[in-house]
């Protein structure tokens, strides 16, 4: 599951102007030097943050996270446009709200 969204995610960032669509991937590892090595290991090239607290992460209850991958979208005033969407659900949502 997480390979099918991280190749879902990697293609959309390919894919729109990066003026209109940003990724930031939050992980809850626990280990920093890991998180690392996985980020260059599969050449992530979008913003990457960690919070060490894995599941006691208060953005795990704000956002009411029950399983990783988790992808939250963001419109341009901060508000939640979709949390958790399908890869079908997202690529539609940024189909009508961005330029291709």
């Amino acid at each position: 599951m997480v390979r099918i969204v991280y190749n879902c995610v990697k293609q959309l960032f390919e894919r729109y102007d990066k003026r209109q669509f940003s990724i930031v991937g939050i992980s809850f590892d626990t280990n920093r030097e890991e998180w690392k090595e996985y980020i260059q290991k599969n050449q992530i090239k979008w913003a990457q943050l960690i919070d060490q607290k894995g599941w006691e992460s208060t953005a795990i209850l704000t956002y009411a996270i029950q399983g990783i991958p988790h992808l939250i979208l963001l419109g341009p005033d901060g508000k939640i446009i979709a949390n958790n969407p399908s890869e079908k659900q997202l690529s539609n949502i940024l189909s009508n709200q961005l330029k291709q």
